[in-house]
């Protein structure tokens, strides 16, 4: 079905709200938050602790693998460069190996100028190291003294690093703040930098203030004519540094489980480009499905790698399979991205709250099941039976990860959640 032809009435719904009104926006960020939470959709930090435990690997092997993270922005190559223990390799060593395979190393958009600098960002682990822990050198620096230093000086000691700038420190300090629960999980999130333009318009639209937003869509007789730039004022920054701790406050309220800043950055960057734009291109699960999207791709770029090592994609995919029960049902369609937009209806979140009706059913979207996806699924088939399949996904389930509040917590009193999710994890 072609979605600009389809016909929609909301009354035909009964459970029907309109996700797009200023009035409903934070209530719908809070529950994509929410099933993005539970599923392991957010961000790539439920695919690392799987490779991690898989790998069964030490805090400086965290460590290490935190930094390759963030520097990359990808967990495969995190994984690959752990594996094949390139820290421990001479600088010539390292630099011969590069210059034979940097064109194996698949970076995130934003990252893909590190790929080239990689030699020298390890040279620089090792030399301002030493002969010492990484775990201990980072996590020194995570203890200053109260929650707000920690984390200006985690993240100051990160931009050291050669080739870590702002994006890149924050990958890095937030997989580090995964894997350890260190004490920085601060509200900031440095909107007075303007390549935080993203998260900055996200709260904008939330607490309908596009009129202050980086990128502004001006509409004439109800047909976009432009996108204006603006520039934001310090007290504009000041306003929407106030609504983050606002919303954190509230999604705190609405969550049984601790929700903090570096997840909410996630959820704030994609939900803009599934609400507001300008250019709508996601949608809730998008984060899992457009790395799967890739696996096929990945791996054929390691395909004729003769050494040293081995690379081992196993892990890795073990961690896409064991996220939750419905992000794993891999496969999308374009008219995904219109849902929100077009209709007023949030995707994906019905699988968790119970007064909201199923977009696919409603709306009759298609879906495309790629190569890429259909690999990935034959290979959990191939290499694991179905027990095993059943261990993996118990041990790996996302949900094990959240940080429950107590039972007294407002957010279990809502009626309208489907907590089975925390029950199948409670035994």
């Amino acid at each position: 079905m072609n979605l600009e032809y389809f016909h929609f009435d909301p009354k035909e719904l009964p459970n029907y709200t309109d996700w797009r009104l200023p009035e409903n926006r934070i209530e719908a960020f809070a529950r994509v938050t929410h099933t993005r939470f539970v599923e392991g959709d957010l961000d790539h930090h439920h695919v690392g602790k799987v490779i991690a435990d898989m790998h069964g690997w030490d805090n400086d092997q965290k460590a290490l693998y935190c930094m390759y993270f963030g520097q990359s922005y990808r967990n495969h190559w995190a994984m690959i460069a752990m594996q094949l223990d390139l820290y421990n390799m001479s600088e010539d060593q390292l630099t011969d190996w590069h210059n034979k395979n940097w064109h194996r190393m698949k970076f995130g958009n934003d990252t893909k100028w590190n790929v080239r600098k990689f030699p020298q960002f390890v040279m620089d682990i090792k030399k301002k190291i030493g002969n010492g822990s990484l775990y201990e050198y980072l996590g020194n620096a995570a203890n200053a003294g109260g929650t707000e230093r920690n984390y200006f000086s985690l993240n100051k000691t990160l931009q050291e690093f050669y080739s870590i700038g702002r994006m890149t420190g924050w990958l890095a300090q937030q997989t580090l703040y995964e894997f350890f629960d260190w004490d920085i999980d601060h509200w900031d999130q440095q909107l007075y930098d303007n390549a935080t333009w993203s998260q900055y318009d996200s709260i904008c639209y939330l607490f309908d203030r596009i009129d202050i937003a980086r990128k502004q869509k001006i509409y004439e007789d109800g047909c976009l004519t432009e996108i204006r730039s603006y520039e934001p004022t310090k007290q504009d920054i000041s306003l929407m540094e106030n609504h983050t701790i606002e919303l954190m406050e509230q999604m705190n309220n609405r969550m049984p489980f601790h929700v903090d800043i570096y997840n909410i950055e996630s959820v704030e960057c994609e939900y803009r480009k599934t609400a507001y734009g300008p250019k709508i291109k996601e949608f809730t699960f998008w984060t899992s499905n457009e790395l799967v999207e890739d696996y096929q791709k990945l791996k054929s770029l390691w395909a004729d790698y003769e050494g040293p090592g081995e690379v081992d994609w196993t892990p890795y995919m073990v961690g896409f399979m064991t996220k939750g029960r419905n992000v794993v049902d891999y496969g999308y369609h374009p008219d995904y991205f219109k849902v929100l937009t077009d209709f007023g209806m949030n995707l994906n979140t019905h699988h968790l709250y119970n007064d909201e009706p199923d977009a696919h059913k409603v709306l009759g979207l298609p879906k495309h099941v790629s190569p890429s996806v259909q690999l990935i699924k034959d290979e959990w088939a191939t290499k694991f039976n179905e027990d095993r399949q059943m261990e993996l996904i118990n041990k790996y389930n996302p949900v094990r990860y959240l940080k429950f509040k107590d039972k007294n917590h407002i957010a279990w009193s809502d009626p309208n959640v489907n907590w089975s999710y925390h029950s199948s994890v409670s035994t």
